[in-house]
């Protein structure tokens, strides 16, 4: 049995991070986390638009960044950490690199 629980960090107006995760209950156990994904996404142009993702949805714990191609690329030294501190730098990660990470994401924008 799973249970999802979702949420979202706004750290503007046009700034947020959305959290998703994923529990599994075993009969008489306590839910464990079994998968997450904490995305962040800007309002550009008017159009929110992820920016950042980290996830395990797919089996590895990967990162996309969609102002490059937007294709899954693992993260290794995350990979050996557990769930709990694996979310905290992920969260972190995006708390202290929003700003740049936007405007990566500007900068892809206003290409042609």
């Amino acid at each position: 049995m799973s249970k999802r629980k979702t949420y979202e960090i706004f750290l503007s107006t046009e700034d947020r991070i959305d959290v998703d995760l994923e529990f599994r209950k075993a009969t008489g156990a306590a839910p464990r986390l079994a998968r997450f994904a904490i995305t962040y996404s800007a309002r550009i142009r008017g159009r929110w638009r992820e920016v950042v993702r980290y996830d395990n949805f797919h089996g590895a714990v990967h990162r996309q960044r969609y102002w490059r191609t937007g294709e899954p690329e693992r993260v290794p030294t995350m990979e050996r950490l557990p769930l709990a501190a694996l979310l905290d730098a992920c969260r972190r990660d995006l708390r202290e690199n929003w700003k740049r990470y936007r405007g990566l994401m500007e900068e892809r924008e206003e290409s042609p």
